[in-house]
């Protein structure tokens, strides 16, 4: 019975896509009726189709989105502050789990659901170890662990505001930067993912801008990255420094020299 209940959850995740107008409608009305007699039940089994590698990969992008979409309407997110801690452990550690996932588009999907999570929860002061977690997986030995959580600090970055991260965890996610991208022959993708991170995270770094060792260690660190080989790579460097001129325009005096120069060779080799 349990197996016949998951095929029927699947079917009609799936036809939430169905070009058949008739059918997409019946399928999100169906949905939204879950949600109304059994927020956390149904938001536990979406979680754990996100989870699961054998399902069908439409339905996990489905129920990220769902979670994700759900958990941040207004006529819904007062359930999930009211779902026990217990239902809501479940769900994120389902979640979670998913950064795993070989697939690329999954990752991002779970990264997706996470960063909803923490819009509606970081502004209050909850699940604030959701850094201290990210921090650690983009560490990890694994690759597709390191990039998943790269882009789901990413994704964060645009849900939350500067303030709502305190500033002793700002300091251990620039850490976290510094040691990844100091490392010796990087990986291309992994590269490229930490500098995307880093251009979302901007905004949260002005306490460390403003200090003048801080600042050069910083812009030191990303001028590397705009002299790379790869022209991806240097395109994200420069990008980071033009968002560095908007936000922090006052502190890059010092600086300019050295943003003459890297830009001389850009133009040269782009």
């Amino acid at each position: 019975m349990q197996n016949s209940g998951n095929d029927q959850l699947s079917m009609i995740l799936k036809n939430v896509l169905n070009p058949d107008s008739n059918i997409r409608i019946a399928s999100e009305n169906q949905i939204t009726q879950f949600l109304s007699q059994n927020f956390g039940e149904f938001l536990v089994e979406l979680s754990k189709k996100i989870s699961t590698e054998e399902e069908d990969k439409q339905v996990r992008q489905v129920s990220s989105t769902i979670i994700k979409n759900f958990v941040n309407n207004a006529n819904y997110t007062q359930n999930w502050f009211k779902l026990q801690d217990e239902i809501k452990n479940v769900i994120k550690q389902n979640i979670l789990s998913t950064l795993a996932s070989k697939d690329v588009d999954i990752r991002k999907a779970a990264a997706l659901a996470l960063a909803g999570i923490c819009k509606i929860e970081i502004p209050k002061k909850q699940w604030l170890n959701i850094f201290d977690i990210l921090i650690s997986t983009a560490q990890n030995n694994d690759i597709n662990i390191q990039l998943s959580s790269l882009t789901a600090l990413e994704y964060i970055y645009e849900e939350i505001n500067p303030g709502n991260i305190p500033n002793e965890t700002v300091a251990a996610l620039l850490n976290t930067y510094y040691s990844l991208l100091n490392k010796d022959n990087i990986p291309i993708q992994l590269a490229i993912n930490t500098l995307n991170s880093v251009q979302n995270f901007l905004p949260f770094i002005k306490a460390f801008i403003i200090e003048s060792v801080q600042r050069l260690k910083f812009f030191d660190i990303i001028e590397k990255y705009v002299k790379n080989d790869s022209d991806k790579i240097r395109q994200l460097g420069l990008k980071i420094f033009i968002e560095i001129c908007r936000i922090y325009y006052d502190y890059i005096q010092e600086y300019i020299e050295k943003i003459f120069h890297f830009t001389k060779i850009i133009i040269e080799k782009d």
